[in-house]
């Protein structure tokens, strides 16, 4: 039985031995990618599970970079939908002083560009 370390398996391990030893390491990584609002563990821990569901971590040439490289994808797309709800808010928060007029106003300009576009048939069905 060989040992390699840093993500390399020992031969006759399991999944479950394989994580644990690469654990400490992963956990780090995962400080350090987490999006704010993520907590490592739960980054690590999604990144497992979504690892298991396609492979066996003993079935992979190197379990450790797999496992980065998806907590790596999952902290992105995490990111990313966080920043679009920050952005969402920030506009929400920004017309919060609009009143109902102006968006009727906003409404009619929008849809009346639209219907401008339309043939004759298109324009019925839309009213």
């Amino acid at each position: 039985m060989t040992e390699r370390t840093h993500g390399q398996q020992t031969s006759g391990a399991t999944d479950d031995d394989i994580f644990r030893a690469a654990y400490p390491r992963m956990r780090r990584y995962a400080a350090v990618v987490a999006p704010p609002h993520v907590e490592p563990e739960d980054l690590l821990q999604d990144a497992r599970a979504a690892t298991l569901k396609k492979h066996r971590l003993i079935d992979l040439e190197n379990a450790e970079f797999y496992l980065r490289r998806v907590m790596m994808n999952l902290a992105s797309i995490q990111r990313r939908w966080w920043m679009r709800g920050k952005k969402a808010h920030q506009l929400l928060a920004a017309s919060s002083d609009r009143t109902a007029e102006d968006y009727r106003a906003a409404a009619d300009d929008c849809f009346g560009q639209v219907t401008i576009r339309l043939t004759s048939t298109s324009r019925s069905i839309h009213y």
